[in-house]
């Protein structure tokens, strides 16, 4: 039993790593209400924030990804211990 439980965790942990990493890569740049000024230098700084919080977020994705993927590496393990 304790062998079948240890398999559907490191399943799902594996599961939830690929769904992260997924997210992380189709974080989109979205510069807001700054684009549409007239002044180019406002246009030029909403597109920089816009990507430093895109990189931001897409980094955090990979890193819970990671942490996902460690969980999912130790469960098996533990597993093939058991087997």
């Amino acid at each position: 039993m304790i062998k079948v439980l240890l398999e559907i965790a490191a399943g799902g942990a594996g599961l939830r790593a690929s769904y992260l990493w997924y997210k992380a890569s189709i974080v989109q740049i979205a510069p807001g209400d700054g684009i549409n000024s007239g002044c180019s230098q406002t246009q030029q700084s909403s597109w920089i924030n816009a990507t430093m919080m895109s990189v931001a977020e897409s980094s955090g994705l990979n890193a819970k990804a990671a942490r996902w993927s460690v969980v999912a590496v130790m469960l098996g393990t533990v597993y093939n211990l058991f087997s």
